[in-house]
């Protein structure tokens, strides 16, 4: 395993990242929407997603999605042939979800109604949608990546063999390592650019990106949300367990409505979250009132 790391970053001189929240602040603030009570609490939460107006949540061994509305309200479970890992949206009408059996089921929404079922190895561990590419961690040591009808563009290896979640932006894939506790950035083709451990904060399960690149990453142990810069040079933590995070799993962001969705992992309970970007806030409001002092 250390031979795998070793050989990556003396290949490709990976830039490492410690992880330091007291310098260089990236501009963001959360806002509580409301707080999520869902069933199935004697289950673990291992992902969520938020697809137009909806959050999806599913649970470890159980073969369906269960459906709310952004304001908390509970709307309709969806019951599957499979029993689901991680789920991940493809556009406002179609979800891929990442099943134990080892395929990839595509559902039309909001009926539910089956696609496509492509088959991949088993013991996947994490699945991200980009611009008509599926990519899938398998066995935590590579990464298949498939067109949406379900052939194979290629396959590379993980700088590591322990790597859990991923997810992919425009020209970057961010990769979570849950034995070293810490994040990797590579090229769309498994390069590494740079990577971040910390052994205080622990990177070690669900995280996602936003329209800027920024990367949210949930601490499980350490209860709470870190949001790193696609860069990696400006760090923040942005939430902790006073927002009501305890044991943190699963995470999304929504582009469109820069809500952020955070899913303890065995209360259910999940928190829903307005993200302001406060420089870009301050301009508006500069705007604002030029416009005004123009109009008077």
């Amino acid at each position: 395993m250390g031979g795998i790391m070793s050989k990556f970053i003396n290949r490709h001189t990976a830039t490492h990242k410690p992880l330091n929240t007291e310098q260089h602040h990236l501009p963001l603030t959360a806002n509580i929407q409301c707080e999520i009570e869902i069933n199935h609490t004697d289950k673990l939460i291992t992902d969520c997603a938020i697809i137009k107006d909806k959050l999806y949540f599913i649970w470890l061994d159980t073969p369906k999605i269960v459906i709310h509305n952004t304001d908390g309200t509970f709307d309709k479970e969806m019951n599957l042939s499979c029993k689901p890992l991680k789920i991940s949206p493809i556009d406002c009408d179609t979800v891929a979800v990442l099943c134990d059996d080892g395929t990839i089921k595509l559902f039309t929404l909001p009926e539910s109604i089956e696609q496509t079922s492509i088959n991949t190895s088993k013991n996947c561990s994490g699945l991200s949608y980009k611009d008509g590419l599926l990519y899938v961690v398998v066995n935590g040591e590579s990464i298949d990546v498939f067109s949406l009808d379900g052939i194979i563009i290629r396959t590379f290896c993980c700088p590591s063999s322990s790597i859990e979640n991923i997810a992919v932006t425009n020209d970057q894939i961010f990769l979570t390592d849950w034995f070293h506790e810490g994040l990797y950035c590579c090229d769309l083709y498994g390069r590494i650019i740079w990577t971040c451990f910390n052994n205080d904060q622990i990177l070690r399960q669900g995280l996602t990106t936003d329209d800027d690149g920024n990367i949210y990453v949930a601490g499980l142990y350490s209860r709470n949300v870190f949001v790193i810069s696609s860069n990696g040079n400006s760090q923040t933590k942005l939430l902790t367990s006073s927002n009501g995070l305890d044991l943190p799993a699963a995470i999304h962001f929504d582009k469109i409505l820069k809500y952020l969705l955070v899913c303890n992992a065995d209360n259910g309970h999940a928190f829903l979250f307005q993200i302001k970007h406060r420089e870009r806030d301050l301009e508006y409001l500069t705007m604002i009132d030029i416009v005004a002092d123009k109009m008077l």
